[in-house]
């Protein structure tokens, strides 16, 4: 039958459609042998033309400490905007740039953990190899763009951003990455065994995750140095949402986990049961969703569950009336039952916010402040797509209003007395007088980091309307309170000063002359990116801090920009402090009149113990030390908050890791000074050589106790 059916087929192929006209070339073609064959080849020889795959890849090589590797696992991974987490922007945040990894707190840290439990905003892996036995590889089919390449090896791990696809004889170094490790415990202390401790880059949304053991313990890595948001979750407990720069090869951390606590109660009108009450409660704020929510049931009851510890603030609302409790509930306290509501006519507004020709504004958020027995609760709703908002309950009586909308209107503030039931009050935002712009150099390149400045015509005595620093486009908006003439002052950073007359509302487009810059990269000695590291520049031969020409620090990718006054030699230095480690690199550069690109490659530290002892030997316990790097950089804040070790009683101290070319050692400790064995000035510093690794240091008193932040401020090499 099979044979029958191919015979019946080949037939129709040969004959045509049934019932069309044959001409007579067309039936001599079809009845000659050579056509009749070559239908039956194609049939059963002929394979379809191959299509060729406009996907390229990637081809490299990755390294160890000995050389290539073998059986490194390579992957390649590109964030996708709008869906990763690291392109989601924070609610909560106004830092300009801020995503939701970078709020690992309140309503938003609660959003990050229900995300991360359901796997949402992971950036996908979008192509996997595995080094041959040369440790080359290849990662095949990616589309056009730039990727992120990771690596993974029992040697190590490796981290390269910004890779093309098509490109060819990328090198992957291997280096010891970072780990973590350490105990997730409840409130109570207990171990949290099963707990899932998740890991998240915040460059790009890559997820590392682990499980505690019986113990409560846990252990992750190795991965790549920078900056993470952690999840921690366990069922039956609060999620623990956290975050963390990770520079040092290994970390202790501790994870409190809260056990969730519950409230219950009754809701009362003149003594009698309320059912269908709305009862809330946050630690926090009535806004972005962060409350818990529930409702009485038939006989007044309601339980609210899944509390943090804290003072909550509960409000119950039914019919027009309202009630408020302050409910402290900490420690050992898992539970309260005795809560009472008892409902009073309370009052609530809703109304719509306009601009000044009366167009509804949505996005618009209205706030109050809801004062309670010893504190208060911020109260927050947004318009909706007409302007319209509703807010409630507040207090009968004098209620202040706080309108905004993101920079394009003013801040609008206002007090009204409402009565008992709902009032209508709407409000008008009045638009800021906006300078908006771009700055480009003479090449007409933009200008990202430039502060704009936009001030009065009389001068800066009168105050400044608005300051922001250039996009990555150049781009810049100010706002002005008035329509008008205006100053504009901008550059002295990446471009030389120019101060512009501008009307508001205006559009700018300034050309500036560039100085000469140096832009980079930090890295580490794999090649992998170091975020959070302060990096300066200074004249040849200088690292007075009053003498630091520009500062920056380096963001997600270990990137930085810093100019120059004119063309020279400078001396380009960075520093990590992280009060036991502490790592620094500089380098002597040459500046021309552009753009200098190059990578500073900041060394692997070492250990370096010690104790502090008087002129008798004798251990002296609590004293404050400080290693800093011989360019000195100001505190971030510019405050002189202490960073460094104490010595224990035994008089015992430990840097978990030194790195630099020289590093300087002072004593930060009231009325103690170093003893002249060590061959420094009584105030020090004392310099570490590159070998050091144990210590024995030898302090004195001395009379009159002086501050020591005096006595710094009188060291040339912090001199400010």
């Amino acid at each position: 039958m099979l044979l029958l059916g191919l015979v019946l087929a080949l037939w129709l192929v040969l004959r045509g459609e049934p019932g069309s006209p044959v001409r007579g070339a067309e039936a001599h073609a079809r009845a000659s042998g050579p056509r009749s064959a070559s239908l039956l080849q194609g049939l059963f020889q002929e394979t379809p033309p191959a299509l060729e795959d406009p996907r390229l890849h990637i081809r490299g090589l990755v390294l160890g400490a000995r050389g290539p590797v073998a059986g490194a696992v390579v992957l390649a991974s590109a964030p996708v905007r709008g869906e990763s987490l690291s392109t989601l922007p924070c609610k909560e945040s106004l830092r300009p740039g801020a995503t939701v990894l970078d709020c690992a707190f309140g309503s938003s840290g609660a959003e990050l953990a229900e995300w991360v439990a359901q796997r949402h905003g992971e950036v996908p892996v979008l192509g996997r190899a595995t080094t041959g036995a040369d440790g080359t590889f290849t990662l095949e089919k990616l589309d056009a763009g730039r990727y992120t390449l990771w690596v993974e090896s029992a040697e190590g791990t490796g981290l390269r951003h910004g890779v093309a696809a098509g490109d060819e004889g990328v090198e992957l170094r291997l280096g010891a990455g970072v780990r973590l490790s350490g105990k997730v415990v409840d409130d109570g202390f207990e171990p949290v065994p099963g707990a899932l401790v998740t890991a998240i880059f915040n460059a790009e949304s890559r997820f590392f995750e682990t499980l505690t053991d019986a113990s409560g313990r846990y252990q992750l890595g190795p991965f790549p140095p920078g900056e993470y948001a952690f999840v921690v979750s366990k069922e039956g407990l609060r999620s623990k949402t956290d975050r963390l720069t990770l520079h040092s090869t290994k970390t202790d951390k501790t994870f409190f986990m809260d056990r969730p606590r519950r409230i219950s109660g009754l809701v009362l009108r003149a003594g009698a049961p309320v059912a269908g009450a709305k009862v809330l409660a946050t630690a926090h704020s009535l806004a972005f969703g962060d409350e818990t929510v529930t409702f009485t049931d038939v006989r007044g009851r309601f339980f609210l569950e899944g509390l943090k510890p804290g003072l909550q603030k509960l409000f119950a609302t039914h019919a027009g009336d309202a009630a408020s409790a302050e409910v402290p509930i900490f420690e050992e306290t898992l539970e309260r039952t005795d809560i009472t509501l008892e409902l009073t006519p309370a009052a609530e507004v809703h109304g719509v916010v306009r601009d000044e020709s009366g167009q509804p504004i949505e996005g618009a958020h209205v706030s109050t402040k809801l004062k309670l027995e010893r504190s208060s609760v911020l109260l927050l709703v947004e318009t909706d797509a007409e302007g319209r908002y509703r807010l409630g309950p507040v207090w009968p009586g004098p209620v202040r209003f706080e309108v905004s909308k993101g920079k394009d209107f003013q801040l609008h503030h206002s007090e009204r007395t409402l009565p008992a039931g709902e009032s209508t009050v709407d409000f008008t935002l009045t638009r800021w007088m906006r300078v908006d712009g771009v700055l480009v150099d003479t090449e007409a390149r933009p200008i990202e980091g430039e502060y704009a400045v936009l001030a009065p015509l009389e001068g800066w005595e009168k105050g400044v309307w608005d300051k922001v620093q250039t996009g990555p486009d150049g781009g810049f908006s100010l706002i002005a309170p008035q329509p008008g003439r205006h100053m504009l002052h901008i550059g002295g950073r990446r471009v030389r000063y120019r101060a512009v007359e501008v009307s508001a509302p205006s559009s700018q487009h300034i050309v500036a002359e560039r100085f000469p810059s140096v832009v980079g990269e930090v890295v580490d000695e794999a090649g992998m990116p170091m975020p959070g590291v302060a990096v300066g520049l200074w004249p040849e031969g200088s690292g007075k801090l009053r003498e630091q020409l520009d500062r920056d620090e380096t963001d997600a990718w270990g990137r930085f920009a810093l100019s120059a006054p004119e063309a020279g030699r400078y001396r380009l230095a960075a520093e990590l402090d992280e009060n036991t480690l502490v790592r620094a690199a500089s380098q002597l550069i040459s500046l021309g009149g552009g753009e200098t690109r190059l990578k500073l490659l900041v060394p692997t530290g070492r250990p370096v113990s010690g104790v502090v002892v008087d002129p008798r030997g004798n251990p002296i316990p609590g004293i404050r030390l400080r290693v800093r790097a011989p360019q000195a950089f100001e505190d971030v804040g510019g405050g002189w908050s202490f960073r460094g070790v104490s010595t224990d009683q035994d008089g015992r101290f430990t840097f978990k890791e030194l790195a630099g070319e020289e590093l300087l050692l002072h004593v930060w400790e009231p009325g103690y000074d170093f003893d002249a064995s060590h061959g420094v000035g009584p105030r020090g510093p004392l310099r570490l050589r590159s070998g050091d690794s144990w210590l024995r240091l030898v302090l004195v008193r001395v009379g009159p106790v002086r501050d020591r932040y005096e006595k710094f401020r009188e060291d040339e090499a912090w001199d400010d």
